[in-house]
């Protein structure tokens, strides 16, 4: 390295000492570079390209240090030090290099692992619909020895996809063996349905982890939910509902569930099956409404937790995704409607519905607390406050829809309080509005319960302004401390 770096700055060098000091230097901070910006640094696969010119620049130092040396016996003892040294090098190279193949560092460190699963995988996906977990989907060597058969791939976190029995077909589903508990995870969302087989490599321990589904187990066109009875609940579905979107999707069951006891964290499960290859990306979108229809929990997304887009399933597929479109902590207590609808997130058009008019489908309604309090970091505050507006009553900011409005017309007003000690569970939320003449008209004056210390709560409320209000500027006052104006027009 010194012998490069006095080639490359000193004034002294040659235009070939540079040059080649120039290419060396290139070709090793390259392949360097090209490893420590790999996906888990440093990779070493990367770095073997740059062994060539490791030892050009070894033999580089040395033959500088030969041609320093004066006299012949030094340079016989320099001679017979280095011969010695390479004798040695060379016995413990040898030694190491027999003991890294045997180890099994060898065997994954060179993809042979990847290469015995993609193997297996070949050697089955003439009799089975392969499905493969995206860890291993876009590896390299699981690409080529693969890129041939007709394997597909989707993350499972929320999903299970199962083909159907008319292709006479098993389903198998392959996970590296450091992914062994996602697949226990969907072992047990099969239930019955599927057995585990674990997938050994060349070096005699277990390289990856597939369940497999027979054929005559999985769904069948005629009736489709009926082999998914001997699965786990996570496939069961607990309604049946019959829905088409453009003739190319059906939904056939859906779930709906909570996961927490007020009501509030919704987790909805769709039954889907595919009628026709679909050439659209089109977006799912699970939306939780109230009377007034207005929105309070929603979640969009491909299944397959935005890895398997409806153009990527198969013909006769049942695609089973959760969606969680938790309420707002402003929704208040009371009854929602949970619709599904699809659209094309390029042109935000909705997919319309080939078996009835619209395109949005009921999953029914579900009954919501009000919420006990939440992270003050998931409050989705608009105006930003910091107030005290009565003992251990600590306002952090609200949300006012509209700001302007005629007299006599409703508005919203969603108040973001935070909880301070631990006294006074409860207190009164006493909303006045006061107008451009300065009267005071009583707009709430209600008790709540307090969030717990550290925590944030929403109080959401549905107010009208007084059909005698004066125009002009009129100010919103919460337990007489005020926080907002309401412009009001007559």
């Amino acid at each position: 390295a010194a012998v490069l770096l006095v080639s490359l700055f000193a004034r002294r060098s040659s235009f070939q000492a540079r040059l080649r000091a120039f290419l060396l230097a290139t070709w090793l901070a390259g392949f360097l570079l090209s490893s420590i910006t790999s996906d888990d640094a440093p990779s070493f696969l990367r770095t073997l390209p740059a062994m060539p010119a490791a030892m050009m620049l070894a033999a580089w130092g040395v033959s500088a240090v030969w041609e320093r040396l004066r006299g012949d016996t030094l340079r016989r003892a320099a001679a017979g030090a280095f011969g010695l040294m390479v004798v040695v090098s060379a016995a413990l190279g040898f030694r190491d290099y027999f003991d890294f193949g045997s180890s099994g560092i060898a065997y994954i460190s060179f993809d042979t692992h990847v290469a015995d699963a993609a193997n297996w995988i070949a050697a089955n996906a003439s009799t089975s619909q392969v499905y493969l977990a995206p860890l291993w989907a876009p590896q390299g060597t699981m690409r080529v020895i693969t890129r041939n058969l007709p394997v597909r791939s989707y993350e499972s976190r929320d999903t299970v996809v199962l083909p159907s029995a008319s292709d006479g077909q098993d389903a198998v589903i392959v996970y590296p063996w450091e992914q062994d508990k996602k697949a226990q995870t969907l072992g047990t969302r099969l239930g019955a349905l599927g057995m585990r087989t674990e997938i050994v490599g060349a070096a005699g321990f277990p390289v990856a982890v597939a369940y497999r589904i027979a054929a005559k187990d999985l769904p069948d066109p005629k009736d489709p939910l009926a082999a998914l009875a001997r699965g786990g609940d996570f496939i069961k579905p607990r309604q049946t509902e019959h829905a088409v979107w453009a003739d190319r999707l059906q939904l056939v069951g859906y779930s709906v569930q909570a996961a927490d006891s007020l009501g509030r964290n919704l987790e909805v499960t769709l039954f889907l099956r595919v009628l026709q290859p679909m050439s659209e990306d089109d977006t799912f979108s699970i939306k939780v409404r109230d009377a007034r229809d207005r929105t309070w929990g929603q979640e969009d997304k491909w299944p397959g937790d935005n890895s398997y887009a409806t153009s990527q399933m198969g013909t006769g597929e049942i695609v089973i995704e959760k969606f969680y479109p938790g309420l707002n902590a402003c929704a208040p207590a009371g009854d929602y409607h949970i619709t599904v609808e699809l659209y094309n997130p390029k042109t935000s058009q909705l997919v319309g519905l080939s078996d009835r008019p619209g395109n949005a489908v009921s999953l029914g309604s579900w009954r919501a607390e009000l919420s006990q309090g939440n992270r003050p970091e998931d409050l989705e505050i608009d105006q930003s406050l910091d107030l005290d507006v009565a003992p251990q009553m600590h306002l952090l900011g609200y949300t006012l829809t509209p700001d302007a409005l005629q007299a006599g017309d409703g508005f919203s007003l969603s108040l973001f309080w935070r909880g301070v000690g631990n006294g006074l569970p409860q207190q009164t939320e006493s909303i006045h509005l006061r107008d451009a003449a300065g009267r005071d008209f009583p707009l709430v004056d209600q008790p709540f319960a307090l969030p717990a210390q550290g925590r944030g709560l929403c109080t959401f409320l549905d107010l009208q302004t007084p059909a005698d209000a004066a125009a002009g500027p009129a100010k919103i006052l919460t337990n007489n401390v005020s926080i907002t104006t309401l412009n009001v027009t007559r």
